[in-house]
């Protein structure tokens, strides 16, 4: 999966490259060619090396680290972390295996999450947070679905009970009309 992640952003920087060539209008001669393949070569790194830390970012021992070594205290660093944002764009988002570095990372943004991440305490309640997370996700969408049937089921009775209401209060009033005299 890495690997085809991998593969995929080497392509889309390829394609970048070689459209990048044609609007600049250079002519294609080996030593632009060559540049070209410098290029696309460091932008699937770039991809690939961002990819993997946006990822790491799903760690919260390894945000803990990070708030201990004072990164987060670096305007420079912040800003870094708010250009990462654009992994959660739909072209990016399938290149994410671990989902909750996303969440993370939208956290990352608050000075007060990166402040409290200096903390034990509290970097071991957001890992355990995490772990019940992953531990219970799917019997808690089973259970939501399983509510949903029911409400649905118990909704679709109700309607049949009122058209069944109704049609006896039709044949009741049809059947009076006919046993009125004239």
């Amino acid at each position: 999966s890495s690997s085809a992640s991998s593969a995929a952003a080497a392509a889309e920087s390829a394609a970048a490259a070689a459209e990048a060539t044609v609007v600049l209008g250079r002519v294609d001669d080996g030593e632009e060619r060559r540049a070209v393949a410098e290029l696309a070569e460091n932008e699937s790194l770039r991809f690939s090396m961002e990819l993997e830390f946006v990822q790491l970012l799903g760690n919260p021992f390894y945000l803990q680290h990070l708030a201990q070594s004072k990164v987060f205290e670096d305007e420079r660093f912040v800003r870094y972390l708010k250009y990462l944002l654009y992994w959660k764009q739909p072209q990016y988002i399938k290149f994410i295996s671990h989902p909750h570095c996303l969440y993370f990372l939208e956290l990352l943004q608050r000075v007060e999450f990166r402040n409290q991440l200096k903390r034990s305490e509290y970097v071991d309640f957001v890992h355990s947070n995490q772990f019940y997370h992953w531990k219970f996700w799917r019997w808690n969408r089973f259970n939501e679905q399983q509510q949903q049937q029911e409400r649905q089921l118990q909704q679709q009775q109700q309607q049949k009970q009122q058209q069944q209401q109704e049609n006896t209060i039709q044949s009741a009033s049809v059947g009076a009309k006919r046993k009125a005299p004239e």
